[in-house]
Parts: C-alpha cells; sequence; structure tokens
C-alpha cells in the first residue's frame, strides 16, 4: 500500500499533517456512508479533510473530495461493536502513560509503541449525537466548520523531520509526534512523543540481521540453541514418530512436526558450517563464504523437500487444472531425476524404510555433501 496523504489540522495558528482519520470512525457508524471517489494511490480513502482546535474544541473546518450519492451502509457499527473500540481507546492510553517521561515532558518512544501505534482509525463515536446528524449535513461540512461533537478518541499530529519513511499508510516516522486526547470533541491531554529511540533500535535490530546474514558465526551463535538439541538428533532416530506426532503449536494450534524433522536437519547444517568457520573472524571472507555455503546446502535440502512433497500432494488430489499446468510439469521432471539419481524404491514400504535409513543416518550424509537426498528422504517421511 502508498503512503497515504494525511488530513491536515491547524494548531496554535500553525498547519501540520494529522495522521489520524476522525471521518473515517463517523462514516463506520452512519446507515447513509458516502462514497468517496480515490483521487490516487496515495488517497484511497478519496478526500482530505481538514481540522482546527480552538477553544480546546476540534473542528472539521474543510472536505475536499469527490463523493458519489450514499447507499445504506451495510457495514455501520452496533453498539455492542463501539464497545471494544471504546476499551481499545483506554489501552492506548494507559500505553501512553506507560511510556517513560524524559526531560521537559517529553516521553520516550519504543520500537514496541510509538506515534505509528496510534491507529489511523482510532477512537469511537457518541452514538446518539451521531445519528443525530443527517447525510446532507454530514457532506456540508464541505461547506462550514462543524464541531466534532460526535468524536472521541487521540489525534496523531507527527513534528519535525521525517526520520523513517514507511512506504504505506501512515506507518513513517517523524522526530517527534504530538498526541492529543479528543472527549467528545474537546481537546485535553497531550503527550509529546519522541521517535528517534524508536528509529535507534530499528536500525539497530536491522544492523544486527543484516549481520547475522552475512557471518556464520553470527548467525551460529543465535541458532545453536542447546535445550533443542537432544530434542532435534532424537527426531532423527525415529523419523516416522517425529512426523506424526501432534504438539500444540503457536496460538494453541495443532500441526504436523515433519517441521521437527527439517529443524534436526537445519540444526546440523548449522554446526558444521559453524566447526568450518571457527577460528575466522566474524564477518572475514571465511566467515562470510562459510555462511553463503550454508544457505546453498539448506536451500539444496528445501527444494528437494518441496519438489517431492509438491508432486505427491497434486498426484493424490488429482486436480486436472494443477495437473496441466506448466508448474507441474517441472515439478514430476524434477521429481523423476531426484527419484532416479538416489535410487528412490517405487514399492511403499521400502521406500519408507529408505526414506528412514537416510535420515538415520543424516550425520554422514551432511558430511559427504548429500543435501538433495535429505529432503527427498525427509519429503518421503513427512507424506
Amino acid at each position: 500500500m502508498t503512503a497515504q496523504v494525511s488530513d491536515r489540522i491547524e494548531l496554535d495558528g500553525r498547519s501540520f499533517p494529522l495522521e489520524v482519520l476522525p471521518l473515517e470512525v463517523l462514516f463506520r457508524l452512519s446507515l447513509q456512508s458516502p462514497e468517496f471517489v480515490p483521487g490516487n494511490s496515495a488517497n484511497w480513502r478519496g478526500y482530505v479533510a481538514s481540522w482546527k482546535i480552538e477553544n480546546d474544541q476540534l473542528w472539521l473546518t474543510k472536505l475536499d473530495g469527490e463523493y458519489r450519492l450514499p447507499e445504506a451502509n451495510p457495514r455501520a457499527q452496533t453498539f455492542d461493536q463501539d464497545v471494544g473500540r471504546i476499551r481499545s481507546h483506554q489501552v492506548l492510553i494507559d500505553r501512553l502513560d506507560a511510556l517513560p517521561e524524559g526531560p521537559a515532558g517529553i516521553y520516550e518512544a519504543s520500537e514496541s509503541f510509538n506515534g505509528a501505534s496510534i491507529p489511523e482509525d482510532n477512537g469511537f463515536v457518541a452514538r446518539s449525537p451521531a445519528e443525530r446528524i443527517p447525510i446532507e449535513e454530514m457532506l456540508s461540512f464541505a461547506t462550514k466548520p462543524r464541531f466534532a461533537h460526535w468524536y472521541t478518541g487521540l489525534l496523531r499530529i507527527p513534528q519535525g523531520e521525517m526520520i523513517k519513511y514507511v512506504h504505506g499508510g501512515f506507518f513513517s516516522l517523524n522526530e517527534f509526534d504530538l498526541i492529543i486526547e479528543i472527549s467528545s470533541g474537546r481537546a485535553g491531554r497531550r503527550w509529546l512523543l519522541n521517535n528517534k529511540p524508536a528509529v535507534d533500535a530499528w536500525d539497530a535490530r536491522k544492523a544486527e540481521q543484516k549481520r547475522k546474514d552475512s557471518s556464520m558465526l553470527a548467525f551460529s551463535s543465535m541458532n545453536m540453541n542447546r535445550e533443542k538439541e537432544e530434542v532435534y538428533l532424537s527426531a532423527l532416530v525415529k523419523p516416522q514418530n517425529a512426523s506424526r506426532t501432534r504438539p500444540k503449536g503457536r496460538h494453541g494450534r495443532l500441526f504436523w512436526t515433519a517441521n521437527l524433522l527439517r529443524e534436526s536437519i537445519d540444526y546440523l547444517l548449522i554446526r558444521k558450517f559453524s566447526e568450518l568457520a571457527k577460528g575466522s573472524e566474524e564477518l572475514s571472507k571465511t566467515d562470510r563464504d562459510f555462511r553463503l555455503a550454508y544457505d546453498t546446502a539448506s536451500d539444496a535440502v528445501e527444494r528437494a523437500f518441496m519438489t517431492i512433497s509438491m508432486t505427491h500432494s497434486a498426484r493424490r488430489n488429482e486436480d486436472e487444472n494443477i495437473a496441466n499446468s506448466d508448474e507441474y510439469s517441472e515439478w514430476i521432471t524434477e521429481d523423476e531425476r531426484l527419484r532416479k539419481a538416489y535410487d528412490v524404491p517405487n514399492e511403499e514400504s521400502k521406500m519408507v524404510s529408505w526414506a528412514v535409513e537416510n535420515i538415520s543416518s543424516a550425520r554422514k550424509l551432511i558430511e559427504a555433501g548429500e543435501y538433495e537426498l535429505l529432503g527427498v528422504a525427509m519429503a518421503i517421511v513427512s507424506q
């Protein structure tokens, strides 16, 4: 999604971008919601609203945009749906209050909570006054100022230079964000967020990821988890059991842990190339070369695994569209090459025994550079 053009707000005699959209909250509630015509990819909502805070009141002063005749809004929210937004509003305030306060009352943002964490459509609408705004009056905002007595939420007003650009929505960050609490159209508390600590944390994480992606030594130090070593290696001893176990995964979902076999093989690959890189300096040519060698080996395992798995899945589903596709033909050709190259038996029971035997010999095969063979064996056991 392209970065979006913001609304504008006049505050203390100056004009600023406003990177929240109070009108979206009102339109969502309205039984007759105007349908604006998007001007371009930088303004999908199709309008730009102008606001001002005067005498601690939020006013809508202008509405620019081409709209079609409004129709019934099937997504108009009910009171029960708004309850969740009221709770979300309080959560945002609690998180703002939890930020450390620095010099001059400026709050220190973090990577997990900063100006961009304020949703563009945050807040809620007081239903009773909102329902009393007829559609004609809603659209007459374009000609005369209207007091936004229906809106409660947080305004986000970027200030200073942009320090992080994100090509989408309102996720870019300026040096500071002024957050103003609005309650039934009236301005209340203010928080001035310093976004630099958040950007510094992002940059540090990005640099660390780049180091990890370039260095075998750095990569192995982050992935050689001794607590998991026994689990990984035991999966190689009884690969069939490992592929059929169904533990709880993230968010309580269940998944087949053929993944455990893949992680086990990957663990051995990391161990092999980290041992070869040992003694070299981090980010030296030797270190970087072994990181590249690990990537090549890992890709070979994964390609073979995916080829056997996808071909098996396509044959089982007997989908004519898949069977007639060019991609399917490529899978079949590569599948046949792999099975012939590694003498994979045709009979299913012998095929499984062959695969289990090879996975049990994973250490020797990795030392010999037989990465494709391991990928084929993993796929067969996982089926």
